[in-house]
């Protein structure tokens, strides 16, 4: 793959420059742009998310993902200095990058059935978890202790499998081997 170009090593230590001003708080991809003097993400955006996507491979920033859906911004946190040594090793180490398998281009029926099948999980989930909670209440004004923890450890045992639905979506597709080929 060979070593960086002055001008991306020169981009890397600005970016890191940066980080280490706002260390140890994770700042978004728009802000390092505004740190590197970019008035608008447009004008720099695209290839300081690139250097940044290359530190994280090295080891000496970290992406950091919000959950919700509101924000989209990806937020990075600067690692630590690694030395000279270590960065030419980490550099050496690296492969080519592969190109990414071909998708393809007629998914919509597989998305279609993806979606429908999240829709309807979550149909269920919500109906059990309804069903629980009124259990749930019916046993604490009964004011049978054991009715109550019973409803209370299935209500308990329902919000874990649906919390584990919600982190393991999306799932893997599923292997078709009748396809025509």
């Amino acid at each position: 793959m060979g070593r960086p170009s002055a001008r991306t090593v020169a981009i890397r230590d600005q970016i890191l420059a940066a980080l280490r001003t706002e260390w140890p708080l994770p700042i978004s991809t728009r802000r390092v742009c505004e740190l590197l003097g970019a008035h608008r993400y447009s004008e720099t955006g695209y290839r300081i998310y690139a250097q940044m996507c290359a530190l994280d491979r090295l080891g000496l920033v970290e992406r950091i993902r919000r959950r919700d859906v509101v924000c989209r911004d990806v937020f990075w946190r600067f690692l630590g200095d690694p030395t000279d040594a270590d960065l030419n090793a980490i550099v050496d180490a690296i492969d080519s990058p592969q190109p990414a398998p071909a998708v393809p281009t007629d998914s919509t029926d597989l998305l279609d059935a993806d979606t429908e099948m999240m829709l309807s999980t979550l149909d269920s989930y919500i109906n059990s978890l309804d069903a629980a909670e009124k259990r749930f209440v019916n046993a604490a004004a009964s004011g049978n202790q054991d009715k109550e923890t019973d409803a209370a450890d299935d209500l308990a045992a329902l919000v874990r499998q649906f919390v584990d639905f919600c982190n393991n979506w999306p799932a893997p597709a599923p292997t078709n081997n009748d396809r025509p080929k």
